[in-house]
């Protein structure tokens, strides 16, 4: 008990860790992060700002319902267009001069930044139209989505982006850039691996090939030896059926054997039991043997006392009637074990081998005689599979209360076991 305890306290941190990502639970914690430290370094660069203010923007997207991948595609189209506006053209020049900004200005701006005065401008407009109007000129199809993020102007987005820098969700350029560096040199050791697998393989190809021409030459000759493709697929079939037969025949011993165990343990447990436990006590099986036992002794007893003297007769009368007073004692105590199911009985052999095997010596007499015609197959052997079918029905009938049996075995009769020894130790 005091084992136990210890064990639990040393393994209860692995338990935990375990419970927190898994087996390897470390492992892939530190690939998600590098893999996602990475995509957001490089959708930084190519958006074209930071990835301290690109996590900020991801944060407010997750939290207003905007997936990460719609937040960079539309942060991408606006900065393209917020570009263009500044030179003069593009869809988004007339929606920023609608939102009263400047867009030579804008552009200027950290990308979060301008992000937190287009909240400004456009919490300033009233109609939901027009907002997604706006929205759908800036961010094009994305704009649908951005809507919630905006429409709280532009402290709720400054606050949101606080929060990310608070919670450890913004990441500077040059950790940003370690974790990038990493996930490459990963990679470049993966691609290693695969050269130098390819290579082993591009090697071990003429191997490869010489060992296929060799097995479909062995093949060949088999088909050849036995007269052909359909020839060679009955021999191969019958053969799977032999081997069929064998492995239901050690199924068979298997399920034998554990009987004779089964019975062979019930026994013992009679014989140990016998003596040390009292006839209200005994179950049926135990009951019907100790009448059998006694009525043999009865038989034996009348037989021997027609040539006895009158002394010794008078003797073995008194030990037949005690006797058969028991024996009728021992009745009485069997029916109402009987009645209430008391006690195991031993088992029977089973034999459902016999049976299904002779189905599949008639398949493999039918595979023998069938023509070289694949067509008549089909009526050979679907009668024998159904025979089949129903022969593995009949042993799963003839055997269902094998393990259950057993089981009880072991709960009812070595408990059993272990009462009688406790009560002769205890009696004597």
């Amino acid at each position: 008990s005091g084992l136990k305890k210890v064990t639990g306290a040393v393994f209860s941190m692995r338990t935990a860790l375990v419970g927190v990502a898994g087996l390897a639970g470390f492992g892939l914690l530190v690939k998600s992060s590098l893999n996602a430290t990475d995509s957001l370094a490089k959708t930084a660069a190519k958006i074209g700002t930071t990835t301290e203010s690109l996590g900020g923007l991801r944060y407010a997207a997750e939290l207003t319902g905007v997936a990460t991948n719609t937040m960079d595609m539309a942060l991408q189209r606006f900065t393209r267009r917020t570009a263009e506006a500044a030179m003069g053209t593009g869809e988004a020049k007339a929606a920023i001069k609608e939102l009263g900004l400047n867009a030579q200005e804008l552009n200027r701006m950290p990308l979060d930044k301008r992000m937190v005065v287009l909240a400004d401008a456009f919490s300033g407009v009233t109609n939901e139209s027009d907002r997604l109007r706006l929205a759908f000129k800036l961010f094009d199809s994305e704009g649908a989505a951005l809507v919630n993020t905006l429409s709280g102007g532009g402290d709720a987005l400054k606050e949101m982006l606080g929060e990310a820098r608070m919670l450890g969700l913004t990441m500077s350029g040059s950790a940003a850039k370690g974790v990038e560096d990493t996930v490459d040199a990963l990679t470049k050791l993966k691609s290693v691996f695969k050269g130098v697998t390819d290579q082993v393989v591009a090697a071990l190809a003429p191997a490869i090939e010489g060992m296929v021409e060799r097995f479909t030459a062995f093949l060949q000759r088999s088909i050849e030896a036995k007269g052909g493709v359909e020839a060679f697929a009955r021999a191969l079939a019958i053969d799977l059926l032999q081997g069929v037969k064998s492995a239901l025949v050690a199924f068979q011993e298997l399920a034998n054997g554990f009987i004779t165990v089964y019975n062979g343990a019930l026994e013992a447990k009679d014989a140990l039991t016998q003596v040390f436990t009292p006839d209200s006590k005994k179950n049926a099986r135990q009951l019907r043997k100790e009448i059998d036992e006694l009525g043999q002794l009865l038989s034996s007893r009348a037989k021997r006392i027609e040539g006895e003297t009158a002394r010794q007769k008078r003797s073995s009368e008194l030990a037949q009637a005690s006797d058969f007073k028991r024996l009728m004692g021992l009745q009485a105590l069997l029916i109402q074990a009987d009645e209430t199911g008391n006690g195991l009985d031993r088992m029977t052999k089973v034999d459902f081998a016999t049976k299904i095997n002779a189905e599949i010596d008639a398949m493999v007499g039918n595979l023998k005689n069938v023509k070289n015609n694949i067509v008549d197959l089909p009526e050979v052997i679907v009668p024998a599979i159904g025979n089949i079918e129903q022969a593995f029905t009949t042993w799963r009938d003839t055997i269902p209360d094998l393990d259950v049996s057993i089981k009880a075995l072991t709960t009812q009769g070595l408990n059993g076991l272990t009462d009688a020894l406790t009560a002769g130790v205890t009696g004597a």
